[in-house]
């Protein structure tokens, strides 16, 4: 099992770098066009925002499996025995937090497909 999740980060940080790599060739490949070329390309700005969106989410599921995410960890200190509690209630704040950008997400890609 430890072999199949270190696997499965490997790809996570490869999928990370390819996105990243390619979300700075679109904007060079932006600026080339407008500057060089004279002409504008409409979706480089869409697709980059795109690009970095994805970055965002896999890099956040990337840094909590590996306890590299950003943490205050002050009320830890100051009430050790409350850790487990105090773990759950993030645990649980992230989960109400996810579901509700999943249904807005939905909502809002719902709303394109059925507009054409």
């Amino acid at each position: 099992m430890k072999n199949l999740i270190a696997r499965l980060e490997k790809a996570e940080r490869g999928l990370l770098s390819t996105l990243i790599a390619s979300s700075i060739l679109m904007s060079v490949i932006g600026v080339f066009y407008r500057y060089v070329l004279g002409q504008s390309l409409s979706y480089v700005e869409e697709v980059a925002g795109l690009i970095m969106a994805a970055v965002i989410v896999l890099g956040s599921s990337l840094a909590v499996t590996t306890k590299e995410h950003i943490r205050v960890e002050l009320l830890m200190q100051v009430f050790p025995r409350l850790v487990r509690w105090l773990n759950a209630l993030a645990w649980f704040t992230v989960m109400v937090v996810s579901a509700v950008m999943a249904w807005l997400t939905w909502l809002f890609v719902s709303k394109l497909i059925n507009n054409g």
